[in-house]
């Protein structure tokens, strides 16, 4: 197999054809060299006039380096993958806003179809329509029933305390992500940024 590359070692294609006729084939520029081994300039590159793998990369946001035949990472690379951990705290922060809350004892949903129920329920007492028809209480996580025997008025307050639990919560999990965030971005190595703890310090 004719191996042809470029003057850094770079493989640019390969043609099963004698050495002999290795030179005809050859673009300006290019050199060649034969070898037994079938393999893929995505793996490997020639140097000193043989086939060599391609070290292992480092980390994804390394490339690999012509003029100093290493792996390097550039300062787009690193921005991608603090990008790509930024969005790992996003990710925990959204979810987090979304998990029970608890309120006099008891956890209530905080789903999205659960606050669109609170405010939906607020502003229909707000409006003066009171509790729904065949009112029962509201259901909490764990499927029990409370406030059956509230009254609108205490209902509303209820619903007013349960949603400013949620807003003071999103808050505290905004400033979190902004700390964890801001930390990560002060990073200068990829070592350091993979090794960074999206997980840390969030609140219960």
């Amino acid at each position: 197999m004719i191996y042809f590359f470029d003057a850094c070692g770079r493989i640019s294609r390969r043609a099963s054809v004698p050495h002999g006729e290795a030179s005809f084939m050859a673009y300006p520029e290019e050199q060649w060299v034969e070898s037994d081994q079938v393999v893929s300039d995505e793996t490997h590159f020639v140097f000193g006039g043989a086939i060599v793998p391609f070290p292992p990369a480092p980390s994804p946001a390394h490339s690999w380096d012509w003029g100093c035949y290493e792996w390097t990472v550039t300062v787009s690379a690193l921005d991608d993958l603090k990008a790509r951990r930024a969005a790992e705290i996003n990710a925990i922060r959204d979810e987090r806003q979304y998990l029970p809350v608890l309120y006099e004892g008891v956890l209530f949903d905080s789903d999205p179809q659960s606050r669109t129920a609170m405010t939906g329920l607020d502003a229909r007492i707000r409006r003066g329509d009171g509790l729904t028809a065949l009112w029962s209480g509201w259901r909490t996580y764990d499927n029990q029933f409370v406030w059956a025997d509230a009254t609108a008025e205490q209902v509303q307050q209820h619903l007013t305390n349960l949603q400013r639990l949620l807003e003071d919560r999103w808050q505290v999990l905004l400033n979190r992500s902004w700390v964890l965030k801001d930390t990560l971005s002060s990073l200068t190595s990829t070592d350091d940024v993979l090794a960074f703890d999206v997980q840390a310090g969030w609140p219960d």
